[in-house]
């Protein structure tokens, strides 16, 4: 558990996870009962730095960095949006990559695999899904390229899968003729365990997305073990106590 707080602590500071000022400030308040204990006495206010318990400056050198790599997960699917936001989103990444839109005879100036998870773009007619994201485009006419990167991490921080660490598991230990299939044996589909800001969540792909099967946030949670290839969750629901056992095809974290 110590080692995941380390980690998640981390991922504030350096912003790979993104709170708002409240909750920022709630986080370092905690970090600090976590590493101090109580507070000491009031005329004592500078016993920590600023700067470990708050993320940095958001200068539009490190927002741009987080819409590139937002942008990416949104492509490769480690962030699901609905149709509906996913063709916002590249709206709006088209308004921050190009500006204003072309001419309206023009709409072939991009590729769509650009812009849209693949699934999205298999559903649909190239030239058709082109002419709609197009439209979409021409509605953010006159929105500033950082406005527009801005606008998209956003909407992408509402998402549950937003700061999620991935990591595919099995319900029971892999043999050793499993091979690199991804599919649990049991099932015959992936299963994966996602690392959030709110807590654990345990998913399993359906057809082309993923599903949340079940979720242990970290106030219910009582421990987190890793041994070897297993990993084992023990959560608090209601008054009963649940233990959840997955395993790895590797020995690392």
């Amino acid at each position: 558990m110590h080692e995941l707080y380390l980690q998640v602590r981390r991922d504030i500071i350096e912003e790979r996870i993104q709170p708002r000022r409240d909750a920022a400030y709630e986080l370092a308040a905690l970090a600090l009962q976590a590493e101090f204990g109580n507070r000491p006495p009031p005329v004592i206010h500078d016993y920590f730095d600023n700067q470990h318990y708050l993320p940095q400056v958001r200068t539009d050198v490190t927002m741009h960095e987080l819409y590139l790599q937002v942008r990416r997960d949104i492509i490769e699917e480690r962030i699901q949006p609905r149709r509906d936001a996913a063709y916002e989103l590249a709206a709006l990444a088209l308004q921050a990559e190009f500006g204003n839109r072309p001419p309206p005879v023009i709409h072939d100036y991009f590729d769509n695999q650009h812009y849209l998870p693949q699934r999205y773009c298999n559903s649909d007619d190239p030239k058709r899904l082109q002419s709609v994201l197009a439209e979409m485009h021409g509605h953010y006419a006159g929105t500033k390229s950082s406005d527009a990167e801005h606008k998209f991490i956003q909407i992408c921080q509402r998402h549950r899968d937003f700061g999620a660490h991935l990591h595919r598991v099995f319900r029971n230990k892999p043999t050793g003729n499993h091979g690199a299939a991804p599919f649990d044996p049991d099932t015959g589909a992936a299963l994966w365990i996602a690392i959030m800001p709110r807590g654990i969540g345990v998913y399993e792909e359906q057809g082309p997305v993923r599903e949340l099967l079940a979720e242990h946030l970290w106030q219910d949670t009582q421990t987190l073990q890793f041994d070897r290839k297993k990993f084992v969750i023990i959560a608090v629901e209601g008054s009963q106590q649940t233990e959840s056992i997955f395993y790895t095809d590797h020995h690392t974290k």
